[in-house]
């Protein structure tokens, strides 16, 4: 389709006026869809205070955060500590137990000594 010219100056200003409705409409258009988007934004944002609180609460969670490692790393240290000791206390059971075996065999060697001697030559 060929547009058609306007003949004169009554026909543009016509032509232009219903350009410019055309224009106001989109541009409201456009406004109400601006103002939707900045109002869903401005509804989803954090303001000063949200992020303060948020920054605490970081700042508490890393603390935790490091202390419960620290805490971690302590028990670890002490579960070594723990395992040395328990080794320790194993050597000093075992050097315990040899003592009375060798308490045992005094007393047992004392006894047979006793046997014999009341038995053979006691009388």
């Amino acid at each position: 389709m060929t547009e058609e010219k306007p003949t004169n100056d009554h026909d543009l200003l016509i032509e232009l006026r219903s350009e410019m409705r055309g224009l106001r409409e989109d541009f409201k258009e456009s406004a109400n869809t601006t103002t939707a988007q900045i109002s869903a934004l401005q509804t989803g944002k954090l303001d000063k205070d949200d992020f303060n609180r948020f920054l605490i609460a970081y700042e508490k969670s890393k603390d935790d955060h490091e202390r419960r490692i620290r805490d971690a790393e302590t028990q670890k240290l002490s579960v070594i500590d723990f395992e040395t000791e328990k080794e320790t206390l194993n050597n000093k059971i075992d050097t315990l137990s040899r003592l009375v075996y060798i308490g045992l065999g005094i007393l047992l060697a004392s006894q047979f000594a006793i046997i014999v001697y009341t038995t053979y030559f006691h009388k």
